[in-house]
């Protein structure tokens, strides 16, 4: 199966669907009331030429996975993270959340941007190892035991 991938503002369309996943799959346990926050968070992704922006994974029209670039809030250095590197759960296992981080990659490389980081529960790096992370030199968080890791675009 083809798979081509889009930014979500070309096709905000989407927003809906990707907010649901998002606000689902991370949001809704802690914050059940929280979906209008997430919605507005993926719209305002829509509104940017640059960070945030959301990458879209598509099978002809239907949506299959989305990633996000995006400064966190609580930074004001400039650092971009991957975040939200979601697959539905009818298309895992076929390869798509490596082509779409890497995509996610190549955009944030072409935004001018030569780092990225990430933080992952996947102690040994996951598939972001196989898409150029690296862990660094203190990766382990114990507290939220999540491993921080960085990709050097350049």
């Amino acid at each position: 199966m083809q798979y081509y991938f889009a930014r979500l503002s070309d096709l905000p369309e989407y927003a809906d669907s990707v907010a649901r996943w998002y606000f689902e799959h991370w949001v809704a346990a802690s914050n059940p009331n929280g979906y209008v926050d997430v919605l507005d968070k993926v719209l305002a992704s829509t509104r940017q030429q640059s960070v945030p922006f959301i990458v879209l994974a598509l099978s002809q029209q239907t949506l299959v996975g989305a990633v996000e670039v995006k400064c966190h809030d609580d930074d004001n250095d400039g650092r971009v993270w991957l975040d939200g590197v979601y697959i539905d759960e009818n298309y895992r296992g076929q390869g798509i959340a490596r082509q779409l981080v890497l995509e996610a990659l190549s955009q944030t490389r072409m935004a001018g941007f030569n780092r990225v980081y990430l933080k992952t529960k996947a102690l040994n790096g996951g598939l972001y190892r196989h898409c150029g992370f690296k862990p660094l030199i203190s990766p382990f968080d114990k507290a939220s035991k999540t491993l921080l890791m960085e990709a050097h675009l350049d």
